[in-house]
């Protein structure tokens, strides 16, 4: 029964094209293995088919804001999407699958990376001397 409740899930992801419209072939067919291995291994762990269907529309809405972020950011700065997806791809070699809030904390951590914070100077609050004098 859980097959039948991954299979619906799947589906449901796969029909939503504005998860993956800014991303390359590749990029897309990595980030569908990725969702579809994540949402197996979750769909895989319930008890009942309940609990199939429960996690599974839970999981595939985490699975969807993931995504989400991946295509938002693959318009926004495709040099930072490659980076995410190179290290997408070590972790499915590794047979890592990383929950959807990691995949959220890397794109955030790129984009971190990207855009340093700007050091503002601290304003003093003491006068110069030249500044005293008068």
């Amino acid at each position: 029964m859980n097959e039948d409740v991954l299979q619906n899930v799947v589906e449901q992801l796969m029909e939503d094209e504005r998860l993956r419209s800014n991303l390359q072939d590749e990029e897309a067919k990595t980030l569908n293995e990725w969702a579809i291995q994540y949402l197996g291994a979750q769909i895989a762990a319930a008890q009942n088919p309940s609990d199939a269907q429960q996690i599974g529309a839970r999981e595939l809405a985490r699975v969807r804001e993931a995504m989400s972020a991946v295509n938002a950011r693959a318009r926004e700065n495709p040099q930072t999407t490659a980076k995410f997806f190179a290290a997408l791809i070590d972790g499915l070699a590794k047979r890592e699958v990383s929950p959807p809030a990691k995949i959220l904390a890397m794109l955030t951590a790129l984009r971190g990376a990207r855009k340093p914070a700007p050091k503002s100077k601290p304003k003093s609050k003491t006068k110069t001397k030249s500044k005293q004098r008068r």
